[in-house]
C-alpha cells in the first residue's frame, strides 16, 4: 500500500510542476529515499506515466498520466489548425516533422494554394543534415543523440551549399539552437527555401518541428522576415497546446531575423 501512495504523491507532485523536476526536488517534496524512488521513477517511464527530458534530466508527466484527464492528443493532431493558418495567410505549403528512431519524417501537410508547389508528402523521410525541418530538431537535441542521427546517415551533398560534412553540419546547428530556427536556402533543393522552427512536448523536449516552403522566386527579404516571425509563432502556439511552459526566445531570434 505505501508504495502505491508514494506513486500517487509521485503523480500529484509532478502534476503541479509543469516545467519539470529532478529526482532530488521529488524526493525532497514526498520524503521518499533516492533508490527507492530511482526505482519508481523508471517504472512510472516504463510506463508512460512519466517523461524524462534528456536535455535537463527532470521528470515531466508522460502521456499515460495527461490522458487520464484528457484524451491524449498527438502533436499532428494539435499543429493541423496552425498549419492550417500559416498556409491561408501566405499561401505556401507548411508542414511537420517528427523525429521517428534515427529518422525525421513528413507527419502532416497543408498544401499551398499556388499552383506551383513544393512537393513533399507525408510519410517523406527528409534528410537530417540538409533539411531545414530535420536540423530545427536536431539542433535542439543532446550531443550524443545527435550523434547517433548523423552517424546513421549518408551526408548526401545535394547542392553546392549543402552542409556535407560532419564539423560543418554541427556548427550549422549550433547556429540554429543560438537563433531558434532555422532557414534552408536551396541546401537541399534548387530554387527551394523553407523555414523551419522547433516544436516542444510538455516536458519542453523537441521532437517535432514546423515548416514553411515555397519556390525561392516567391520569397523576398522582407517577406522572409515576415515568415521566420509568423513560423516561429505558430510552432510556439503548437508548443503550448501541447502543455509547453514557455521560456523567452533566444535573444538572437528577433535580431537574426532581420539578417536572415
Amino acid at each position: 500500500m505505501q508504495l502505491v501512495v508514494r506513486t500517487l504523491d509521485v503523480v500529484r507532485h509532478l502534476a503541479h510542476h509543469p516545467e519539470g523536476q529532478t529526482l532530488v526536488d521529488i524526493a525532497g517534496a514526498i520524503e521518499a529515499p533516492l533508490p527507492t524512488l530511482h526505482r519508481l521513477m523508471a517504472v512510472l517511464v516504463d510506463e508512460e506515466f512519466a517523461t524524462k527530458s534528456p536535455q535537463t534530466k527532470r521528470y515531466s508527466l508522460g502521456s499515460a498520466a495527461v490522458s487520464l484527464n484528457r484524451g491524449m492528443r498527438r502533436v499532428e493532431e494539435v499543429a493541423r489548425a496552425h498549419m492550417a493558418q500559416l498556409s491561408a495567410s501566405t499561401q505556401e505549403s507548411v508542414f511537420l516533422t517528427e523525429l521517428v528512431g534515427h529518422r525525421t519524417v513528413c507527419t502532416a501537410l497543408v498544401d499551398g494554394s499556388h499552383p506551383l508547389r513544393l512537393s513533399v508528402r507525408v510519410g517523406q523521410q527528409l534528410p537530417v543534415h540538409a533539411a531545414a525541418s530535420a536540423r530545427a530538431i536536431l539542433a535542439f537535441m543532446p550531443e550524443h543523440v545527435v550523434d547517433d542521427v548523423l552517424a546513421s546517415h549518408e551526408l548526401t551533398r545535394f547542392t553546392k551549399d549543402t552542409p556535407h560534412t560532419l564539423p560543418a553540419v554541427n556548427r550549422h546547428l549550433k547556429k540554429v539552437a543560438a537563433r531558434g530556427f532555422d532557414v534552408c536556402d536551396q541546401e537541399l533543393d534548387l530554387g527551394v527555401v523553407a523555414i523551419s522552427a522547433p516544436v516542444r512536448s510538455h516536458a519542453g523536449d523537441v521532437t517535432a518541428s514546423l515548416t514553411l516552403a515555397c519556390p525561392k522566386d516567391r520569397v523576398d527579404a522582407m517577406t522572409r522576415r515576415r515568415w521566420i516571425l509568423q513560423v516561429l509563432d505558430a510552432a510556439a502556439a503548437v508548443s503550448t497546446e501541447m502543455g509547453y511552459v514557455h521560456r523567452d526566445v533566444p535573444a538572437t531570434a528577433q535580431a537574426t531575423t532581420a539578417r536572415s
